[in-house]
């Protein structure tokens, strides 16, 4: 049972290094240091062009050594520095569950948190109430033909 054990555990790590040599790539690559660095200036982050490059190598470099195997403890010692000032400068504010902006790329939609969403339905049931009546007052048939 140990054998099952290790495997699972190579695993995780290697994923999880994975998910962050990705994120590292669209930091440094998609969004850019100088976008990165601009995202951190608005949070308040300080120092934001230095944690940009700090973040990018860090996705990087911890992502890498997590996939190979190599100096693994470094690597998760720098996520948690990482993941430790994104819960404190971006994520706290939210609370525990996402309030933020959700973005569909491949759909192309973004829906920005509870509130609008449920501002959203309230104007689509009330369109459709304002359609039934409409037609009720109307005489058409709402069901069938």
């Amino acid at each position: 049972m140990r054998g099952g054990r290790e495997y699972g555990i190579t695993v995780l790590r290697v994923t999880l290094g994975v998910v962050f040599v990705m994120h590292g790539y669209f930091a440094g690559f998609v969004y850019t240091p100088a976008g990165v660095a601009g995202f951190n200036a608005s949070m308040g982050i300080p120092l934001p062009t230095v944690t940009a490059w700090f973040v990018i190598l860090g996705h990087f470099l911890g992502g890498a050594s997590l996939v190979l195997g190599y100096y693994t403890r470094i690597g998760a010692l720098v996520h948690v520095v990482i993941m430790g000032g994104a819960v404190f400068f971006v994520h706290l504010g939210q609370g525990f569950f996402l309030q933020g902006i959700i973005v569909d790329a491949a759909a192309g939609k973004a829906i920005a948190g509870k509130a609008l969403r449920a501002r959203e339905l309230r104007d689509e049931v009330r369109a459709l109430r304002r359609e039934v009546s409409g037609r009720l007052a109307s005489g058409d048939r709402i069901i069938g033909k």
